[in-house]
């Protein structure tokens, strides 16, 4: 996601760069012109990529206006952000069978990929 937060219209390119067990090349998505407060959604198709073997480090450049932004993410580490499920979400995998209308900070719960999340507030 990238969102304008500046008073002039926007444009530029969103890298990805993954490190891990392989050598994947960098990924590049152009975006704009976005007007002010606007946001955009990319998104990347890695085909080789498989998360489930772990280690994998996304970084996200981007460079518009004379200003660069880095972010970081493990991708072995969830980060959720939302408690739920809610009707449709996550049809069938572990995910449905937590909370059933009420979720338990006290506990953990075991995610898609078999790895335990603990409830953080």
């Amino acid at each position: 996601m990238v969102q304008n937060l500046t008073a002039a219209t926007l444009s530029g390119t969103l890298r990805l760069e993954l490190s891990g067990k392989k050598n994947l090349p960098p990924l590049e998505q152009p975006y704009g012109p976005l007007d002010p407060t606007k946001v955009v959604h990319l998104t990347f198709d890695v085909p080789d990529l498989n998360v489930s073997e772990g280690g994998w480090v996304a970084t996200y450049t981007t460079k518009a206006n004379n200003l660069t932004v880095t972010v970081k993410q493990n991708l072995a580490v969830r980060q959720w952000s939302v408690i739920g499920p809610f009707l449709g979400d996550f049809e069938g995998g572990p995910e449905a069978t937590i909370g059933q209308n009420r979720i338990d900070l006290s506990k953990n719960y075991t995610d898609t990929f078999g790895g335990e999340q603990k409830c953080r507030s």
